[in-house]
């Protein structure tokens, strides 16, 4: 292997020990991480940052005719932890923290979904 090799390949070596460290999860810019968007009968009533410094936020929902959906953020994290609709399906779907993911409460008309907040962050290689 002659000098020239070498420092081409310990170049390539430290570029991608650095691509590998910018996607460490303690290594996210606050502008990076995903956005939680949630909806009650399609208008969005609040918008938050999945921060994991952020301290713990819930948000009681009242729907017409005695709905109540209770929403918490923790830890960069966001679920429905309680619904008392009939199948509680929004709240099996547990917590979310990653673009596309989301949970709906059809009976009460209320959706947490989770965003990216670049542009097409929200989109796969499928959907673009």
């Amino acid at each position: 292997m002659k000098p020239l090799d070498r420092w081409v390949f310990g170049l390539l070596g430290a570029c991608a020990l650095g691509g590998a460290l910018a996607f460490l999860p303690g290594n996210r810019e606050r502008g990076s991480l995903p956005v939680a968007e949630i909806l009650q009968e399609g208008r969005v009533v609040e918008r938050v940052v999945l921060d994991p410094a952020a301290p713990p936020r819930e948000w009681v929902l009242s729907s017409p005719g005695g709905g109540v959906n209770r929403v918490r953020l923790e830890g960069g994290r966001i679920r429905m932890v309680e619904a008392n609709c009939p199948d509680r399906d929004c709240v099996r779907a547990g917590w979310l923290d990653r673009p596309g993911q989301a949970a709906v409460c059809l009976p009460h008309r209320v959706a947490l979904r989770v965003r990216g907040t670049g542009k097409g962050e929200d989109l796969d290689g499928i959907s673009q």
